[in-house]
């Protein structure tokens, strides 16, 4: 294949563009690496992050929760959630699984929140993090 750029230009030209190429690829190639590294990274940590909000949620809402205070209870989550943008839905379960106090954010419609509390573990669907986890052995699920 004739190149009718190429073939004029010196010896040295040639094999600077030739290195600054492979130079430039092997650059693309790393940051693609990175940032799908970066992506895994941060699909891992995501479920930890919202767990440790839960257990902070579950410490708040403990008593409402023993007291059947729902309404306080919402408001507590809304205190809490309101300042992650992130966050469109959230429950909180009674032990017995019955749903006890819901979060969702306002001009928002998110998944619905199911009646019952889901089992526990969280999943990625249409990519949106699904988490349940327990708050604590007496202060029910929160979704």
């Amino acid at each position: 294949m004739k190149t009718p750029w190429f073939e004029p230009l010196p010896l040295r030209r040639k094999l600077t563009l030739i290195i600054l190429s492979a130079c430039g690829l092997t650059v693309a190639v790393v940051l693609l690496i990175v940032a799908l590294a970066e992506f895994v990274d941060a699909r891992r940590a995501q479920p930890e992050g919202l767990r440790r909000l839960g257990e902070i949620i579950g410490n708040r809402t403990r008593t409402m929760l023993a007291m059947d205070y729902g309404e306080r209870a919402e408001q507590a989550l809304g205190a809490v959630l309101s300042a992650n943008a992130d966050i469109t839905t959230a429950a909180i379960y009674r032990p017995d699984g019955t749903r006890f106090a819901t979060y969702r954010r306002a001009g928002l419609l998110g998944h619905p929140i199911p009646e019952r509390a889901p089992q526990p573990g969280h999943a990625f669907e249409r990519g949106d993090l699904r988490l349940t986890h327990p708050l604590a052995a007496d202060a029910g699920l929160a979704a």
